[in-house]
């Protein structure tokens, strides 16, 4: 819950310095940073979700994205409003929002008409006019039972060789990832324009305040 105040404090203070706005994404803006295929503490339908890195220095808006594959898999993301992915952030996108059901994980989005196959699949994210992120995967690291797969090379359309097994760290009911959160290999996002310390003391302010106020928690625990 904390990550997640933390990064609606961010999107808060881009818009405050005119860095959320609407803006063309451009590839590797959006980088498909995590993936979990084949849940094994639940069952695939309750439990896959994938991670979406900004990597850019502004706010993104992925309301009216599309994600599908080369298939018949296909779903616009509808949230009704802007949905923006803070500058250097992660967003869980996931097939169910319940974390007694999904595993234990926290989903910033829950997409329909869309599935992850164990073996073989694409995740493709598309506006109305190009394709702004693609994985095309094949069998291991994605259909490991119970283990995610992270991104470790941080490229310009990486391929499912820039992805490995993730390690160390379990998440709610047993499975192995870092939904949400930095995984083995640190991503690195545009700098953007320095913000006044005046606003980071505003905001470290509110983050204290909100601690004390947290309703749920999704400690990541060492193996």
């Amino acid at each position: 819950m904390l990550i997640k105040i933390q990064s609606y404090l961010l999107i808060l203070i881009s818009c405050m310095f005119s860095l959320c706005h609407a803006t063309t994404i451009q590839v590797n803006d959006l980088l498909i940073s995590e993936v979990m295929a084949n849940p094994s503490a639940v069952s695939d339908t309750n439990g896959e979700w994938s991670e979406l890195f900004n990597t850019s220095a502004n706010s993104i808006d992925i309301n009216g994205l599309t994600i599908s594959d080369n298939g018949s898999n296909s779903h616009q993301v509808n949230n009704g409003a802007s949905l923006f992915i803070a500058p250097g952030s992660y967003f869980v996108l996931g097939r169910n929002s319940n974390i007694t059901d999904n595993g234990g994980y926290i989903a910033d989005y829950v997409y329909s008409n869309f599935t992850l196959n164990n073996s073989t699949d694409q995740i493709v994210l598309s506006d109305a006019s190009n394709e702004v992120a693609r994985l095309n995967y094949t069998g291991l690291p994605f259909g490991a039972s119970g283990i995610s797969s992270e991104l470790i090379n941080q490229l310009i359309n990486p391929s499912e060789s820039s992805y490995q097994a993730s390690q160390n760290n379990q998440y709610g009911l047993g499975d192995i990832g870092t939904p949400g959160h930095r995984g083995s290999f640190e991503l690195i996002s545009a700098t953007s324009v320095p913000i006044p310390g005046a606003v980071w003391i505003f905001a470290s302010a509110l983050l204290m305040l909100r601690t004390k106020l947290r309703l749920a928690h999704q400690p990541l625990h060492p193996i």
